[in-house]
């Protein structure tokens, strides 16, 4: 199924309908669905964005975060995210393309329901060892730390 945002930086009810079309052919036991650019980069979710922690060419910093920014839905989630990782590893702004996902360490998604949600396969790949990575793990607890903090209670 092909789909695509036609306006990225803008929610429309047009993309919600047809987001919901797609779910509905997601195989048994899938959660999401990836779009991929006609360039072959993994943009984002259905209702989601994405993220994949790649192998650095910087023997320092062995790892990076990397995430399309130009042609996805920018969010709230996404932002605190960013503002989180930019602590614990570089932060790359340029997807990643779906031929390099077997070099990835580890993969998440992010959605304000979801928070962040460890990705341990797209397709029939395992990503890393198909277990939630370490910096993932690390990107919830700042995560949660950071809306414990900041959040106010609406009741």
């Amino acid at each position: 199924m092909s789909l695509h945002r036609d306006n990225p930086h803008a929610k429309s009810t047009t993309f919600i309908a047809s987001a919901a079309d797609a779910y509905q052919s997601l195989p048994q036991g899938v959660h999401e669905g990836l779009m991929i650019g006609e360039d072959g980069a993994v943009l984002e979710g259905l209702s989601s964005n994405f993220f994949a922690v790649m192998p650095s060419a910087d023997a320092e910093m062995p790892s990076v975060l990397r995430t399309e920014e130009a042609r996805v839905l920018a969010g709230v989630t996404r932002a605190l995210v960013l503002e989180v990782a930019r602590d614990v590893l570089p932060v790359v702004t340029e997807a990643v393309a779906y031929s390099d996902l077997p070099q990835a360490r580890e993969c998440f998604i992010t959605s304000v329901s979801r928070e962040i949600l460890p990705v341990v396969r797209v397709d029939q790949l395992t990503i890393g060892d198909g277990k939630p990575g370490p910096i993932t793990r690390e990107l919830m607890r700042r995560f949660r730390a950071l809306v414990q903090r900041e959040a106010e209670p609406v009741l």
